[in-house]
């Protein structure tokens, strides 16, 4: 299952929305503000990776979540490579924190119980850059090289 696209999706989703609860009902500074801002942000990311994953599935030809799959060179040209990564780093960027996708960031961490906030920045913030490098570069690895294409 780890190599399946609909069932990282899945789970990168369910890692992320006890963290509302979490820092609504147990917070402290603008608790309510916090939460619902953080909410809104991972959203908006979860908004960006799913489209992802649906044109990489479709416009590869192969219609499968296969990770192993879809990595196969020639399935994917220059440019669809170039386009899924942007929502895949977009997406995921905002988990991570990039810069100017962050904003969310300090206000979830001063919102959230010290408990909350280390799982936050130690677990949470790290899946958001796992989904880059295994997502994003993996499978549009043209497109996540530096340099022109």
């Amino acid at each position: 299952m780890s190599m399946d696209l609909f069932f990282l999706f899945v789970w990168f989703d369910v890692s992320l929305f006890p963290m509302y609860p979490l820092i609504a009902i147990w917070g402290t500074t603008r608790k309510e503000y916090g939460a619902l801002k953080l909410f809104l942000h991972v959203l908006a990311g979860s908004a960006l990776v799913l489209p992802g994953i649906v044109y990489l599935t479709v416009a590869s030809g192969l219609h499968t979540f296969d990770i192993p799959a879809l990595m196969q060179l020639g399935v994917l040209t220059p440019g669809q490579q170039k386009f899924a990564f942007l929502l895949f780093y977009l997406g995921f960027g905002i988990l991570a924190g990039v810069w100017p996708f962050h904003t969310w960031s300090p206000v979830g961490h001063v919102a959230a119980p010290t408990s909350v906030s280390m799982i936050h920045a130690g677990v949470l913030m790290k899946v958001g850059a796992f989904g880059i490098l295994r997502v994003g570069i993996f499978l549009c690895p043209l497109a996540g090289s530096i340099g022109p294409l």
